[in-house]
Parts: C-alpha cells; sequence; structure tokens
C-alpha cells in the first residue's frame, strides 16, 4: 500500500482511466518520465497523459516528446489549469512538501520518494498521477522493447519505418559524451560536475584494448570546449561533430558500438536503445560529483564502470 505520501487532487482534469505524468527537464529526463508512464499505462491498458504545465514556468526548456506522442494514439498531451508547479519560494520543486500530499479518495498524485527506484510508483493505478525523475530502468523494464522500439521510430533515419527497424549499429564506431553547459556552474556543477579529462583518458584506454576503433564522434553541448578538454588524448580518426539537436545527438550515441558517456541522462538513454548485447558502454563511478547522492537502480547490468576520479 502507499504510505501517507500517496498525494493530492489539484482538481485538474486528469482522465479517470489514466495514467498522468509530469515532463520536465532536457530530452534525457523527459524520456524517463515518459518510459515510467508508458509503462504503467501499457500494464493498466489505460491511455497516457503528459501534462506539460511545467513548461509554463520553465521558458528555456521546451517539450521534446511531441513526435513521440503523436506516434502512439494512446498518449495524449495537456496543460492542466492548476497552479501545482508554483512552489511557496520557487518554481517547481518546493510544491510538494509533506503537508500538501494528503490521501484522497478518487484520484490521487503519487511522488517518488528520491532518486532510487521507489516501488510504490509501480502500484499507482488508473486515474492516478505520478511525479518525479524516475531515473531506473526498473520502472519500465517488463516493456522495454517497446518503448525502445517507440523511441527508435522517432530519429530521422528512420521515419520510413514506425517500428525502428532499420536501425543499425555502425561497427567500430565510438561515441563520446561531454557534458559541459550547465554542469559547468550553480548548482548543477556541485551535485553532476563536468567529468575529469583523467574519466575520458582510461574510458578511451579501455574501448582501445577490447575493439579496433574506425571513427570517433565528440558530441558535447559545447564542441570547442569539449575538444579543448581532451586535445592530449590521442584520437585518430576523430569527427567533432557540431552541437545537435538532443534527438541527433542521441541518435549517433546508440547507433554508435562503443560509448564513453557523460553523467547525463541523454547518455544514459544513449547507451539503453542501441541495446547491451555486443555493445561497449562506459559509464563514469560514482555518477554525481557529490559523496552524498547515491544512484543504486541507474545503471543495468551490462555496462562497465570506469572511476571518475
Amino acid at each position: 500500500m502507499f504510505s501517507s505520501e500517496r498525494a493530492l487532487n489539484f482538481n485538474a482534469p486528469y482522465g479517470e482511466n489514466s495514467i498522468t505524468v509530469f515532463p520536465r527537464g532536457g530530452l534525457g529526463n523527459q524520456l524517463f518520465i515518459y518510459a515510467t508512464g508508458r509503462a504503467l499505462s501499457l500494464r493498466l491498458g489505460v491511455p497516457l497523459i503528459l501534462d506539460l504545465s511545467w513548461f509554463r514556468y520553465h521558458p528555456d526548456r521546451k517539450f521534446e516528446l511531441s513526435l513521440l506522442a503523436s506516434k502512439e494514439p494512446s498518449v495524449n498531451t495537456m496543460n492542466s489549469e492548476g497552479n501545482h508547479w508554483r512552489g511557496p519560494s520557487s518554481i517547481g520543486s518546493k510544491i510538494y512538501s509533506a503537508k500538501e500530499l494528503i490521501w484522497t479518495q478518487r484520484k490521487t498524485m503519487v511522488r517518488e520518494l528520491g532518486f532510487q527506484f521507489d516501488p510504490r510508483i509501480m502500484l499507482a493505478g488508473p486515474g492516478d498521477s505520478i511525479v518525479g525523475y524516475f531515473q531506473s530502468w526498473k520502472y519500465f523494464n517488463d516493456h522495454a522493447q517497446s518503448i525502445r522500439q517507440e523511441i527508435l521510430s522517432c530519429f530521422l533515419s528512420c521515419t520510413g519505418d514506425s517500428n525502428g527497424i532499420n536501425f543499425k549499429q555502425k561497427e567500430n564506431e565510438l561515441a563520446i559524451h561531454v557534458r559541459l553547459g550547465d554542469y559547468t556552474k550553480g548548482k548543477a556543477s556541485s551535485v553532476h560536475g563536468v567529468l575529469p579529462f583523467e574519466y575520458y583518458s582510461r574510458a578511451l584506454n579501455e574501448i582501445e584494448n577490447k575493439m579496433a576503433v574506425a571513427k570517433i564522434s565528440l558530441l558535447s553541448d559545447d564542441p570547442a570546449r569539449a575538444r579543448l578538454m581532451l586535445e592530449e588524448l590521442s584520437m585518430t580518426h576523430l569527427e567533432v561533430r557540431p552541437r545537435e539537436s538532443a534527438w541527433h545527438a542521441l541518435e549517433i550515441m546508440s547507433k554508435s558500438s562503443a560509448l564513453i558517456m557523460a553523467n547525463s541522462s541523454l547518455s544514459w538513454w544513449g547507451a539503453w536503445l542501441g541495446g547491451i548485447d555486443k555493445r561497449l558502454c562506459l559509464y563514469p563511478d560514482p555518477w554525481f560529483a557529490q559523496e552524498t547522492s547515491e544512484s543504486p537502480d541507474l545503471i543495468p547490468r551490462g555496462w562497465f564502470s570506469i572511476p571518475r576520479w
């Protein structure tokens, strides 16, 4: 059963027989939220509603899943009229306080309790809404194949095939993802932080010991700075990609036969979408810069950890 933190009716027009989620953040975060809600809706046999109200208060971000939602008849978008993204001292993060999360006899809003897998989310039923980042493969593992195909069908090179069967991995190609941008300043710099040169050096050595690399694609939200950061690495056949759209970067990462990940949810999806069999996906350990932050349910089996420091 849910604890007393099972949630709250904002009198928004949520469907009586649907699951509602609240996409937020960039593409990687939005995909985690979508996949968790989608898996719930498939288990229950009900529609999925994507409530886009968060984006009204965060104009620096955009909803990235329009194509994905439009392809699935049982997935709908809406903008609720409630002000439930407004917090007492900030927008968004403060609103889900313990005193607000009270039992209601009808529709409920269930808040994820932390970064680790929260099994209460799996117990949500028709009419419920769920709130969180849901950064664990465990939320949607039982529907992994269908969700993977839904997302792959959105890649530009696969638009002629709704099942994504044109998806092919590039042999002996390595993608390296360097997340800079907001990780260089403010709270994100202390929580996530930019991965150091040493991580990428160790990861590249590991890759080169396991496969012959014919091409390297360097992907970053700041390509020139990323190249400068890694200039001491000996990388032949290197292509520094211009700043790509998030979807295009995701496609390149997922189609590479090896991936050196950043500590980024977009990197995570680039690894997961490409599958695990016969593929090298290297991730930083620990994932977070702060030692107090834990991510025990983030990484699936089959990926390889590389010391961050």
